[in-house]
């Protein structure tokens, strides 16, 4: 038998061929009934779509040029509308996005969650042609309001994920990254490792560093094992869980724990060696992980394009979560000891 094609489906459902294939591709000009029927259709036909053909009439849309692209967002709701990019730290995020936003010939807008209300936010993606929404870093409260008007929209996040509604989403693995930590810091001569993190932090994590911490404890005597320093105002305490505690080696995700240390007289690495879990450009000298934010950024675009490229908006029944695993890098805060 031939294989059936959407001029097949047109026929059989009294549908333009146009119509169809945007009935297939879930766009927004069709309504859910139809959408409805065209699927039915598809499937009673055994239509399935040709993967290099979709691939194929992608890069006959895109490949336009600029002015036509389709465009993909990455929405935030960070501290000020120029915060993602002011910050070192969330650089690599952007350049992963970026360079294979233009490798996939999508244009890159960055918008702040609170520049609009969000019917206002929403209609300002669809006029322009925005296909996909990376969310950086949801939370309790972003986006909820926004929620019922991404259905429009391919969704993916980047990192945190913790306000109930769960998002395809692309993350640094915090277990495989601890145990890291962990490992090196055993393999350059420490013993009494102790960790430190803000609250909000750990959240975002899933829990997941402790979960590593922990773990990775139970190679420890247990003299060696040192209860974790998780607060929000964790800086307020941490002269005196070091004090009690006595730890070898910090392992930390916050750039301004030497200060902190510093400030109460405690050296680094003279006292005190530190890791941190979380190594970026702004903490490049330092022993610790990289969390691959570059990597992370780029692996959310293709996790959004594969949706696009089937059809598909909206919170999925079953999303998907990317997990990368970090590499080390060694640096001064801990040398052998």
């Amino acid at each position: 038998m031939p294989r059936p094609t959407i001029r097949d489906i047109a026929r059989h459902c009294g549908l333009s061929p146009s119509a169809v294939s945007s009935a297939l591709r879930n766009k927004r000009n069709v309504s859910t009934a139809t959408k409805d029927r065209v699927k039915l259709a598809a499937e009673e036909l055994g239509y399935s779509t040709d993967a290099r053909l979709s691939q194929l009439m992608s890069y006959m849309r895109t490949g336009k040029g600029s002015s036509t692209a389709p465009s993909l967002v990455l929405l935030h709701d960070t501290e000020s509308a120029t915060f993602i990019d002011d910050k070192l730290w969330l650089s690599p995020y952007v350049q992963g996005i970026e360079s294979r936003c233009t490798q996939f010939g999508y244009i890159l807008e960055k918008m702040w969650f609170q520049t609009h209300k969000p019917e206002r936010l929403c209609t300002i993606m669809r006029a322009r042609g925005v296909e996909g929404v990376i969310l950086f870093a949801p939370s309790d409260v972003f986006p909820a309001a926004l929620q019922p008007s991404l259905s429009d929209f391919a969704l993916c996040a980047i990192e945190g994920d913790h306000d109930g509604h769960r998002y395809p989403r692309v993350a640094s693995m915090g277990l495989e990254n601890m145990r890291l930590a962990m490992e090196n810091a055993a393999r350059l001569g420490y013993s009494r490792p102790g960790l430190v993190s803000g609250q909000w932090v750990h959240e975002t994590n899933d829990g997941l560093l402790r979960a590593g911490y922990v773990e990775s404890q139970w190679d420890l005597n247990p003299s060696q094992r040192i209860a974790p320093l998780i607060v929000e105002k964790w800086h307020l305490e941490l002269a005196d869980w070091y004090r009690e505690a006595r730890p070898d080696v910090i392992i930390c995700g916050d750039s301004t724990t030497i200060l902190h240390l510093n400030a109460v007289g405690i050296r680094v690495p003279e006292d005190v060696a530190v890791i941190h879990w979380n190594c970026g450009p702004d903490v490049s000298d330092w022993a610790g992980v990289d969390n691959l934010h570059r990597e992370i950024g780029a692996a959310s675009v293709d996790l959004l394009v594969a949706q696009i490229h089937r059809g598909e908006t909206g919170l999925p029944i079953h999303p998907k979560s990317i997990f990368l695993n970090g590499i080390w890098r060694d640096g001064w805060t801990c040398p052998p000891k």
